[in-house]
């Protein structure tokens, strides 16, 4: 079993004073879960399966930095794609869209991103 590690460009997020809502998708029937939390602060936000998790009103995000790593199993016979997309509500751009390719079906591909929200 192999590990295979993609390290996101960091993207912005433009927020208002609305709430945002964090979602984390896995595709292509794979598995996987995620850790979520802000850079440079110790405490773990959410992990394992993220989906329509609260970040907060958008005017106590903003300046801060968000550090989520997703790790996927490919378990689907079919494909060795991974498709990670992490969706906020509220936020601008509202999703991104990642992946990549593991070399053998039982790696595991892991997914570091950045946030800035602005």
């Amino acid at each position: 079993m192999a590990i295979k590690t993609k390290t996101n460009t960091p993207v912005n997020i433009t927020v208002s004073q609305a709430e945002v809502i964090l979602s984390i998708i896995i595709g292509n029937a794979q598995i996987g879960g995620s850790q979520v939390k802000f850079q440079n602060e110790a405490a773990i936000l959410i992990k394992g399966e993220v989906k329509g998790f609260s970040l907060g009103p958008g005017t106590g995000l903003k300046n801060k930095t968000l550090e989520i790593i997703t790790n996927v199993l490919d378990v689907n016979p079919g494909t060795n794609n991974i498709v990670i997309t992490h969706q906020f509500a509220n936020g601008v751009p509202d999703k991104t869209v990642s992946g990549g390719t593991v070399d053998n079906a039982g790696d595991i591909f892991s997914l570091i991103s950045t946030y800035h929200f602005i």
